[in-house]
């Protein structure tokens, strides 16, 4: 629905936010500018309550939003991306749709930084191993899956779906013979 200027954020603080694991499409918050993994809110407001933290044991996220719903009020979000290391405004007004909740959104409580921790690059591929046959190319940047983030190679095993940084899109890959691929764990460059 909205979206206003980006502004910097100190790169040494570590944040709390709820992560943006999907937007569901047709939903209410199909039209905003919310990003798959990338995005974390972090703070929240309508017009009769002033930004409430995350970080904050007494902020009720749910309690919040269905409140807006109730009073017919817009919520606004501040919302850090990963990506571009910039936090934003955007506001959605909660509602019933045909999916699951007033937002249409699909959270996961995180701590995030100025940077893609618990991420893996890939420096190159084994030619018809399992992450080549997935689509996986040198170069991009593993980031996890909807439960979590990885910590190394050895995840591979586990993971079924990934979020890889340059392509931006999401693709199921097998669950096992992760042999072969090259990666460095960690950082951005």
């Amino acid at each position: 629905m909205g979206a206003n200027e980006s502004t910097e954020k100190d790169p040494e603080q570590i944040y709390f936010g709820y992560r943006i694991l999907n937007v569901a499409p047709s939903s209410p918050s199909s039209s905003s500018t919310l990003c798959s993994y990338f995005d974390f809110i972090f703070s929240l407001s309508t017009p009769s309550l002033p930004f409430q933290p995350l970080n904050n044991p007494s902020t009720n996220f749910n309690k919040i939003i269905k409140t807006a719903y109730s009073n017919n009020e817009t919520v606004t979000f501040k919302v850090f991306n990963l990506k571009n290391r910039k936090q934003r405004i955007v506001t959605i007004k909660p509602s019933k749709w045909e999916g699951l909740g007033l937002l249409g959104i699909t959270l996961r409580p995180d701590t995030y930084y100025d940077d893609l921790p618990n991420s893996i690059k890939i420096l190159s591929l084994e030619e018809n191993g399992a992450a080549d046959k997935a689509g996986l190319e040198g170069g991009e940047w593993i980031l996890g899956t909807e439960e979590k983030g990885v910590k190394g190679v050895e995840d591979f095993g586990r993971m079924f779906s990934s979020f890889c940084y340059d392509s931006d899109w999401r693709r199921r890959v097998g669950d096992g013979g992760w042999r072969g691929i090259f990666a460095r764990v960690g950082g951005r460059g």
